[in-house]
């Protein structure tokens, strides 16, 4: 799905930016290609390019992280009857899901018409290439909604890449030296190998800026706490990004941190970084502000919305990552 993912990633930044600099919320432009890469990997280009669909996610996961920071506030005991009767936010979630349920099931009925005009046609059963058919014909996945699935699947792969891809472009912002040793690298895997998950392997910097991005430093005056009981040091392979573990908060959601499912983020948050570093010049705002370009939650920090970063489309491009 490579290919496809970085026509999504290209069709998602195709508005942003002119040759002038400019301020942009990271958040915003972070959600944008979160939403129109996984929905190309759930729900298939067709629903990547509606525009209800792109919308309803980014309230959807929106709104279902929020309600779930309110929900914990709560004894666990008491939580499934709270979220039921008592909180707003869940109801309005529900409505969220009823839609994306009733948008999911359109574009299944679409895409069956499809295959069986095709196939009354002679030109044989077309292929898409996304988990739609997977979800649908997996033996494990029988007796559940496709729609709830998808809908989980795009909820936590949209909110961990949006994190991920909000620390690493503010990261570079502030370190610009690292730029450009991460696009000679970009553009000597894609000349190699061209839109293969084998050039992404070849992109190891990439994986150093997006394992960064993962620390948490510590401010002055600010509390700590640490397990004493941990003695032993983690192997070696366990400082690799692929072989993170449960204990790794931000990718890989905890004790569900299996490794395709790091795979699939790790993949997207690449191919959108090679379109954003290759065809935009990244600053940091104002040095002042970063003290307060962060906001603490319950696991990971994560940036507040309106934290801000300069951009401006690049005058000279080493490879035209469009063409590969």
């Amino acid at each position: 799905m490579t290919a496809s993912l970085q026509i999504e990633a290209s069709a998602a930044l195709a508005s942003l930016g002119g040759p002038a600099w400019q301020n942009i919320t990271i958040k915003s432009l972070a959600q944008e290609v979160a939403v129109r890469m996984a929905s190309s990997i759930f729900g298939g280009h067709e629903l990547a390019e509606s525009e209800q669909w792109l919308q309803l996610f980014k309230t959807y996961t929106d709104d279902l992280y929020t309600a779930m920071n309110l929900l914990e506030r709560f004894p666990r005991p008491l939580r499934k009857h709270i979220y039921r009767c008592f909180m707003h936010s869940f109801v309005v979630n529900r409505e969220h899901l009823r839609l994306v349920r009733s948008l999911s099931s359109g574009a299944r009925c679409d895409r069956y018409l499809c295959k069986k005009e095709s196939v009354a046609s002679g030109q044989g059963v077309p292929e898409f290439i996304d988990a739609t058919a997977y979800i649908v014909e997996c033996p494990k996945t029988s007796g559940h909604s496709v729609a709830n699935i998808q809908a989980t699947c795009m909820v936590t792969v949209i909110h961990i890449m949006e994190v991920l891809l909000d620390h690493v472009l503010l990261n570079l912002a502030r370190n610009p030296i690292y730029i450009q040793p991460i696009r000679n690298q970009i553009v000597d895997a894609l000349e190699d190998a061209g839109w293969q998950p084998e050039s992404l392997d070849m992109m190891d910097l990439l994986d150093k800026q997006i394992q960064d991005a993962q620390d948490d430093i510590a401010g002055k005056g600010r509390g700590l706490v640490a397990k004493v009981w941990s003695t032993v040091l983690p192997k070696k392979s366990m400082e690799e990004l692929l072989r993170t573990h449960g204990g790794h908060f931000g990718f890989g959601n905890a004790k569900y941190a299996e490794l395709g499912k790091r795979c699939v983020q790790r993949s997207c948050l690449k191919i959108a970084l090679c379109h954003l570093l290759m065809k935009y010049d990244w600053e940091a705002v104002d040095p002042a502000l970063e003290e307060e370009t962060v906001q603490e939650k319950s696991t990971a920090p994560e940036l507040t919305p309106l934290a801000k970063v300069m951009i401006r489309l690049r005058d000279y491009v080493e490879l035209d990552i469009d063409t590969v």
